[in-house]
């Protein structure tokens, strides 16, 4: 059962000791209605945010290049393979092996990200810049190019390391 406390509800914000009174009630209500402590948004959890906005605008223009590819090489919509045409199955595999692997990143980001935000900002960055030349390599038309871009791991390892900890640091044992 709620108690009622003497921080008011409504009127201007809480100043001093009235903003650890509201702290302690919420850290106090969370605690009681077993859901154990309140998840805090860290500082530079904005730089998260903006590395997943970036990695829309990544998606973005490779939609662009398939959609130019399809106008180029007249591979209509719906068709997804060209047996004649290399150059366009290799711009539409360069989106779609992004899109294949696009949840874990996004999954690793934000959930690392809670942990080590400044370390999942930089795997965020490194991810986007791999897969970006990932898509240049096989817009080439040679898809042994695209190997240029499989540095793209080594930041998807970096979130994976961010996601890791904050596991680790929530198990109930």
């Amino acid at each position: 059962m709620a108690t009622t406390t003497d921080v008011p509800l409504a009127g201007p914000p809480p100043v001093g000791s009235e903003v650890k009174s509201l702290a302690s009630l919420v850290k106090k209500s969370f605690s009681s209605s077993g859901l154990g402590t309140p998840l805090i948004i860290p500082k530079g959890y904005g730089c998260v945010v903006l590395t997943g906005i970036g990695s829309v605008v990544l998606l973005k223009w490779k939609s662009m290049k398939v959609s130019e590819a399809r106008r180029d090489f007249i591979v209509p919509n719906p068709i997804t393979h060209s047996d004649s045409c290399m150059n366009f199955n290799c711009t539409y595999r360069a989106m779609q092996s992004t899109l294949e692997i696009y949840p874990q990143f996004l999954f690793l980001l934000m959930i690392g990200g809670l942990e080590l935000p400044y370390l999942s900002t930089v795997g965020g960055f490194i991810w986007i810049v791999g897969r970006y030349a990932y898509a240049k390599g096989y817009y080439s038309g040679d898809p042994r190019k695209r190997a240029n871009g499989g540095f793209y791991i080594i930041g998807q390892c970096l979130l994976l390391i961010g996601a890791i900890k904050f596991a680790l640091k929530r198990m109930v044992l």
